[in-house]
């Protein structure tokens, strides 16, 4: 009899009290109302402001960890993420211009290059333009309080101004003859495609 009493006047502080849009409570006939719509929060994605390239100036790589129980291992992963990341495109923009040049019918066969030979002066030329000139832009850490996690978002700069330059040396030291400047005008294209294409998707990930 208790039970039916306490029954009855939970159906009435629903009825009375909250009146329209009562949706019931797992496990209970407490009922809640929908109205007022719940509090909305904002997070920003860390380091958001700078995945995007930069046509023109430099390419950007992005490095996010998985949760970590130590915030020094979720730095060193996100670290080394965005260095495989900068370091795949770069070097990935590179072949494209040397294998574009290779194409280009107006350019003699004598002035074109093995595929061996792109394959390594391509490598050469970003892993060193990445040493030399790569740097990182933006460092933030995720605290999961709940979970005792970390995870972090790094962000790595690389400058492509000086990439045709870099290209050029690697080719003159290997004493290559090909066609400097329709060399320098494909890369210029193929970089420059590159990096509009990743402004305008709004980040590398």
């Amino acid at each position: 009899m208790k039970k039916t009493v306490i029954f009855i006047a939970l159906i009435a502080i629903c009825v009375n009290v909250m009146m329209t849009d009562c949706k019931a409570v797992p496990g209970s006939s407490l009922s809640l109302a929908l109205d007022p719509p719940p509090r909305r929060v904002s997070v920003k994605t860390p380091c958001i402001e700078y995945v995007m390239d930069k046509p023109g100036e430099y390419m950007a790589g992005l490095g996010i960890s998985s949760p970590k129980m130590n915030e020094r291992d979720a730095m060193r992963e996100a670290n080394s993420a965005a260095i495989a990341d900068i370091a795949s495109r770069y070097i990935g923009v590179i072949k494209n211009g040397v294998q574009s040049y290779l194409n280009d019918k107006t350019v003699p066969s004598s002035q074109k290059l093995s595929a061996d030979k792109l394959e390594s002066i391509a490598t050469s030329t970003g892993e060193k333009a990445i040493e030399k000139y790569a740097g990182r832009v933006c460092f933030e850490t995720l605290e999961i309080t709940d979970a005792g996690t970390y995870i972090n978002y790094t962000v790595i700069h690389v400058p492509v101004k000086g990439v045709n330059q870099d290209i050029a040396s690697e080719l003159e030291a290997a004493k290559v003859d090909y066609d400097s400047e329709k060399f320098r005008q494909w890369m210029q294209k193929e970089l420059d495609a590159a990096t509009a294409n990743n402004a305008k998707e709004g980040g590398t990930q």
